[in-house]
Formats: structure tokens, sequence, C-alpha cells
């Protein structure tokens, strides 16, 4: 198990490092969306609007997870950033 979770925090920490966002279908069928923010050995924190508001993160336990797959970009309302 602790291979498992040393594979898991490698993918995590790459995908936060990268801002790649992803979907996450849990096992009771909801789907969220978002950048990962934190995780532990239990669980990650979503940002699922990308503005980067604490009080907004969702935390979703790994136990809960049915598939995860990355995502197109989240575009914030109201960025007029461009990328050239």
């Amino acid at each position: 198990m602790k291979n498992d979770y040393e594979i898991l925090k490698s993918r995590l920490s790459w995908l936060k490092f990268h801002q790649i966002p992803i979907e996450i279908v849990t096992t009771t069928g909801n789907f969220v969306r978002g950048y990962i923010r934190k995780f532990d050995d239990c669980s990650l924190l979503l940002d699922e609007s990308g503005t980067n508001v604490r009080s907004e993160f969702k935390t979703i336990n790994y136990s809960a997870i049915e598939s995860v797959k990355n995502s197109d970009p989240i575009v914030v309302k109201g960025d007029l950033s461009v990328v050239f």
C-alpha cells in the first residue's frame, strides 16, 4: 500500500505543479472538476472555480474516487489574459 501511495503522490504533485485541471468521478457517481491545491495521505483539496479561494475548496477522499482524467482548462469569469 505504501508503494501505491508513493506513485499517487508523485502524480498528484506533477499535476499540481503544472496546474493541470482534472475530472473526478466518485463512487457515488458525482462529477467534480478542478485544480489540485493540496493533498495528504487520505484526501485531496480540489479548487473547482480555479480562483484559489480556500473556502470553496472541496475535499475528496481517495477511497471515494472511481476515476480520474485530465480536463480542459477552467476559464475564470472575467479573466482576459491571453497566451501568445
